[in-house]
C-alpha cells in the first residue's frame, strides 16, 4: 500500500513538472531578450533594436508621441540615441501580463540626465516584439 501511494505522488509531481516548464522556458526567454534589447540601447544601435519592433510601435520619446512603423521608429531612436547617448540603461522591474506579453521599467542613464524607460512586448511565433517603447525624462 505504501508503494503505490509512493507512485502516485512521484506520477503527480512529473506531471506538475512537466506542465510547469514551458512557462519557466519561456519566461527566461523574454529576460534574454530584453538583455539584448538593452545592450543594443547602450551601444546606440538602433536598427539592431528595430529588428525587434512590431510593425507598428507606440513611442513616446521626450516630446515625441504616437504610433510610428519600424523605419520611423527606427530614425527615431538613432537621433535620440545620437543627442543622448546612453551610460547604461538598468532594469528596475520586468514581469509578464498574460501568457504573451512581457515589460521592463529601468533608468537610462546618460551624461546630461536620467530618463525613465518603459517596453511592452508581445510573444508573436516564439519571439517577442516590442510594440510600446517610451522613455521620459525623470
Amino acid at each position: 500500500k505504501k508503494l503505490l501511494i509512493h507512485a502516485f505522488r512521484l506520477h503527480i509531481l512529473l506531471i506538475v513538472m512537466f506542465f510547469s516548464m514551458p512557462f519557466k522556458m519561456s519566461a527566461q526567454q523574454s529576460v534574454c531578450e530584453f538583455k539584448e534589447w538593452i545592450s543594443f540601447i547602450e551601444k546606440r544601435e538602433s536598427k539592431k533594436l528595430g529588428a525587434s519592433f512590431s510593425d507598428m510601435v507606440a513611442i513616446e520619446l521626450l516630446s515625441q508621441k504616437g504610433n510610428f512603423n519600424k523605419t520611423q521608429a527606427v530614425m527615431m531612436l538613432a537621433d535620440f540615441f545620437q543627442n543622448n547617448p546612453a551610460d547604461s540603461v538598468r532594469i528596475r522591474q520586468q514581469g509578464t501580463s498574460g501568457a504573451n506579453t512581457s515589460y521592463f521599467i529601468g533608468d537610462y542613464y546618460s551624461k546630461s540626465f536620467t530618463y525613465y524607460i518603459y517596453v511592452v512586448a508581445n510573444k508573436e511565433k516564439e519571439k517577442y516584439y516590442m510594440h510600446i517603447f517610451n522613455i521620459k525624462r525623470k
